[in-house]
């Protein structure tokens, strides 16, 4: 039992290392492709972007009927140009009733963003958008 309590934190560590040791192989053979944790300037969207998931969402007959409301995380790609492309549903909890897909639908005809930059040069970013739904 106590060879198991000894190899336990021993096989932790090795995985550990396994995984910097390979993060910082990607970082030296891919410089272009790393990830960039501080940029120059923040992706902006051209507006108000609340203002404009109001106006766009239409609220789903089933959840309006059953009074379902809640905040829905939609993750998406805003490329060097400011496009919007491969949203998807980042977290595993539903609200349901067509609200997930509401969601979804609407960030994927969001108008082009002001890109991110980094050291003057247009980025691609991961953006998170919570959309709010709520019944009046």
């Amino acid at each position: 039992m106590k060879g198991g309590v000894i190899y336990g934190p021993l096989l932790i560590l090795m995985l550990l290392s396994a995984s910097i040791t390979l993060h910082a192989q990607t970082d030296t053979v891919h410089a272009e492709k790393r990830l960039i944790h501080e940029l120059t300037t923040q992706p902006k969207f051209p507006g108000n972007v609340n203002e404009y998931l109001a106006r766009k969402i239409r609220y789903p007959g089933v959840a309006r009927e059953n009074s379902v409301v809640g905040k829905v995380y939609v993750r998406f790609l805003i490329d060097e140009n400011g496009n919007v492309t491969d949203a998807y549903l980042p977290y595993t909890r539903r609200l349901g009733a067509g609200l997930e897909d509401e969601a979804l639908r609407v960030v994927k005809t969001m108008p082009a963003w002001q890109p991110a930059t980094y050291k003057g040069k247009a980025v691609r970013v991961v953006y998170t958008l919570p959309v709010h739904f709520r019944l009046e």
